[in-house]
């Protein structure tokens, strides 16, 4: 992932990347592009998806969510990468963080959110706009473990690059 931001990147890179949990992928762009400048990180995460996942693996995500532990330790993250001046952090449902930006903003959207085909969809709907023309999209979880979300980038976006689990395509 890092080879393709720095492959992408240049100066004023605005990115967003939706579902950022403790914050890897968003320090590992952010840490891509500070020897640009003027580029932004925008990180959207509600942490609320894991309330819904009652099983066993997911125990542990919840009891992180509900302590406050992920977005301390996002915010740990941030400033131990020192990207602190260029990350900017939204806690707030996507349906609604959506609302807030307009249309060909971003130079990459990246996507790491949404448990069912139907949200996917609907997560393309909203922040497929947001995307500039010549601009990117991508994201993670593109096999067979993550069916729905790999459906759903088939059926909203058609062929798309693969490089192991992570898909990207130019708008």
């Amino acid at each position: 992932m890092r080879d393709f931001i720095k492959k992408i990147a240049k100066d004023n890179f605005l990115m967003m990347e939706l579902g950022t949990w403790a914050g890897h992928s968003a320090c590992l762009w952010g840490g891509a592009l500070k020897e640009y400048k003027n580029c932004r990180v925008i990180c959207i995460d509600n942490y609320s998806i894991y309330e819904v996942l009652n099983d066993k693996p997911h125990n542990k995500m919840r009891e992180s969510i509900k302590s406050g532990l992920i977005v301390k330790y996002l915010i740990k993250n941030i400033e131990l990468s020192g990207l602190k001046d260029i990350m900017f952090l939204f806690k707030a449902p996507h349906e609604k963080a959506s609302e807030f930006f307009k249309n060909e903003l971003l130079d990459y959207l990246y996507i790491d959110l949404g448990i069912t085909y139907e949200e996917q969809i609907d997560i393309f709907k909203r922040y497929y706009p947001l995307v500039k023309k010549g601009g990117w999209i991508g994201g993670d979880d593109y096999d067979e473990n993550h069916a729905y979300r790999k459906k759903a980038v088939d059926d909203f976006l058609g062929p798309v690059e693969v490089k192991e689990c992570f898909w990207y395509k130019q708008k």
